[in-house]
């Protein structure tokens, strides 16, 4: 049975090695980081990782990410690349994920066959705990069953793999909440694989000011098509991600009354019996309860961008309920942590469409 340990005010070191040691004898472990939960396996152990795939549903040819504890164990699985090195120095430990040529001594059931791999340095403290502990990467996708909302809380993630994982660590609400920025440093021009808390501009700046690359430019790829041509570099290029059961419904317009219409409209070929929720700004929850638009809507607010984004899963999961016929969320308008809020969301509304073969 698995077990759940709190670690949320401080690391409990006994813990902490209990957790690593069901690693290193090849179960599953469900770890904190800054952006979601993970589901980790050592990455020397194949039948800890194809473990992985099936208890998460997940396709062989989607590559897991690798959580390591710096540059210098980041490099035992990559081959030399003065980029990575460039913007480890600048944003890692932290929400980035890099896809860089493997070493090959590197497992292809990690990579799904590709020659490349994807690492990130995590900073939350019980995730660079748990890989100091075991002293060689894990790899960790997503803890929560394919197609499902990330999971940002443990309960989430218990409740999705708790017959499949030997313990899941309580380190508290994930402190960013959205999957990191996958930038694939294997071609040129660089390319965001998936977008996140940094952003294009954020990483080609550094670049800019070293001087390194003065035609470098990253650039956010076409990633479905390529995707079908070559198969996913990264989670998130080809299946379908983050859905709720419930129907998702995203409301927009360039003004809050453009808003206010179209939360009506969305709302408008429901019976009065059904139930319905509502995930929107402080400013627009205003509007629509002085206009009589709440009275059957549960609804939860959000106050900021970052506010959305970190709550935004949760949200979706707290949400999806039987009884709940239809959740409105409201698009943000913006060019940093939108963009990643925004790319969650559209994949989250997408839910009834056909995979991509």
């Amino acid at each position: 049975m698995a077990k759940l340990i709190d670690a949320s005010e401080a690391a409990d070191d006994i813990s902490i090695q209990e957790a690593a040691t069901a690693l290193m004898a090849g179960e599953l472990v469900v770890f904190p980081t800054e952006t979601v939960y993970g589901l980790g396996a050592i990455v020397s152990n194949e039948d800890a990782l194809r473990h992985i795939y099936r208890a998460k549903g997940r396709p062989s040819d989607n590559p897991l990410i690798i959580h390591v504890s710096d540059e210098e164990m980041f490099f035992q699985y990559a081959k030399d690349s003065e980029a990575a090195s460039i913007l480890i120095n600048h944003f890692c430990p932290g929400p980035l994920t890099l896809v860089v040529p493997a070493r090959d001594s590197l497992s292809r059931v990690i990579t799904a066959g590709l020659d490349t791999v994807a690492i990130r340095i995590p900073c939350h403290p019980l995730a660079q705990d748990l890989i100091r502990a075991t002293g060689e990467a894990i790899a960790a996708p997503s803890a929560n069953r394919s197609g499902r909302p990330s999971a940002t809380r443990a309960s989430d993630a218990f409740e999705d793999l708790e017959n499949d994982i030997a313990y899941c660590i309580d380190g508290g609400p994930s402190e960013v909440g959205l999957e990191s920025t996958i930038v694939d440093l294997s071609v040129e021009p660089f390319q965001i694989l998936r977008p996140g808390y940094y952003t294009a501009e954020t990483l080609n700046l550094v670049f800019k000011r070293l001087g390194k690359y003065p035609k470098f430019q990253v650039v956010e790829a076409p990633i479905q098509e390529m995707a079908k041509q070559q198969g996913p570099k990264a989670p998130g290029m080809k299946y379908r991600h983050y859905a709720p059961e419930t129907e998702v419904l995203i409301i927009e317009g360039s003004s809050l009354e453009k808003r206010i219409s179209d939360f009506s409209k969305k709302c408008a070929d429901l019976d009065p019996s059904d139930s319905i929720a509502a995930f929107v700004s402080s400013e627009l929850a205003s509007q629509l309860e002085a206009r009589g638009l709440l009275d059957s809507v549960e609804l939860i607010q959000f106050s900021s961008p970052v506010d959305a984004s970190h709550r935004l899963f949760a949200v979706l999961r707290d949400f999806d309920q039987p009884n709940t016929r239809r959740i409105l969320v409201e698009s943000l308008d913006g060019d940093t942590i939108e963009i990643a809020y925004m790319n969650r969301l559209r994949k989250a509304a997408s839910s009834k469409q056909e995979a991509l073969k």
